[in-house]
């Protein structure tokens, strides 16, 4: 092949691979173009707040507080979007495919699965001790404690204690470590029982979302890291408490109200106790609410260990938003949570234990100190 024609041939290939690279770039300046026109953080902030519970400067902080650890495995997707459509299913619990066709978004389906795996994780790696710690320090817990006095007049509290169930999917009868009759609740249908203590301020200071819900609360309490630390920790001098229903074991460290009071300091206590208790309570409802993957109407399509990762994700999300002061309004009404009243074992220490509350009680009460 004469050598002119050879020149002319790779010019003809340099011009076609030039052509295609134009192509490709001019391909991508209208995608960036187009996700700029519809990028979310243009979006009102009212609009924004009520797709992502989040409201605008807070997502950013939240996307430059986790970028650092991002992989960055999915180039093609910005990380912001891959944050906020984790925000969105959190916020309304819808199935992937919705989230994927947010006009603000634009992913596939699979892509949300991914991120929303990927985010979930970091999330939880990365910002849960940042964000939910138990008092430990003694300007911690006398924080906690001054909270709990001034709001309800209960001195030496730590928080109150209780458990909610999430539902979730059958698992796979085959999967013997997750069987299905195991997360089949006394409700009748499936889910994880999810312990956790709060402030008077609604604040989460501990979550444990590796339970079945067919494990009853007080079980879930005896293996309970935060028992663990109080019954370590517990000076008779300076008694401090957790406060749970009758579903939980009175113990020197967990004060439950008087199923049967005879005497009017025992029903002053329990009306105190009911008042500060029902903090719990609230934060579940403000919780769910406020993140609708966790309402009973959604129920979260994943396995077990998927779901209990949500669920921390959605508790840090939380904390995230009430210690940097956002008002979370929405409340889920929760259903009925009682339940029978625990088993005593320890005759010692549920004596030790009958004797500190009948002390706390009798120093609440106002006539006793006349």
């Amino acid at each position: 092949m004469p050598q002119s024609t050879i020149c002319v041939f790779l010019l003809l290939v340099l011009l076609r691979k030039r052509k295609a690279q134009d192509a490709r770039t001019r391909t991508l300046r209208r995608l960036r173009e187009l996700r700029d026109k519809n990028n979310a953080f243009v979006l009102p902030e009212n609009t924004f707040r009520r797709k992502y519970r989040f409201p605008r400067a807070l997502a950013k902080d939240l996307v430059d507080e986790l970028s650092p650890f991002d992989e960055g495995i999915e180039e093609d997707i910005p990380f912001y979007i891959r944050v906020l459509s984790t925000l969105y299913f959190y916020a309304n619990g819808s199935f992937q495919g919705v989230v994927g066709d947010c006009n603000t978004l634009n992913t596939s389906q699979s892509s949300v699965s991914r991120n929303l795996s990927k985010i979930t994780n970091l999330i939880v790696q990365h910002l849960a001790r940042k964000y939910i710690s138990f008092p430990s320090t003694d300007e911690g817990k006398n924080i906690v404690q001054r909270g709990f006095l001034d709001k309800f007049g209960v001195p030496n509290i730590l928080g109150t204690l209780d458990c909610t169930h999430v539902a979730i999917s059958k698992p796979w009868s085959s999967d013997i470590e997750h069987h299905p009759r195991h997360y089949r609740n006394r409700k009748k249908y499936y889910s994880i029982n999810v312990e956790a203590c709060c402030t008077s301020d609604l604040i989460f200071t501990s979550v444990n979302a590796r339970y079945p819900g067919a494990v009853h609360d007080s079980s879930i309490w005896v293996m309970s890291p935060v028992r663990e630390y109080l019954q370590q920790n517990f000076d008779l001098n300076n008694p401090l408490f957790l406060l749970a229903d009758c579903g939980y074991p009175t113990e020197p460290w967990l004060l439950t109200p008087y199923i049967e009071p005879h005497e009017d300091f025992q029903s002053f206590y329990n009306m105190k106790h009911k008042q500060a208790r029902k903090c719990i309570e609230q934060a579940f409802g403000v919780l769910k609410g406020s993140f609708k993957c966790l309402s009973k109407t959604r129920t979260l399509y994943y396995h077990p260990t998927k779901a209990g990762n949500i669920i921390y994700g959605c508790v840090i999300l939380y904390n995230f938003l009430k210690l940097n002061n956002f008002p979370l309004n929405d409340v889920e009404d929760l259903e009925d949570q009682s339940v029978e009243f625990a088993i005593e074992e320890d005759e010692d220490l549920l004596q030790m234990a009958r004797n500190i509350r009948n002390d706390y009680a009798q120093t609440l009460h106002p006539r006793l100190h006349q």
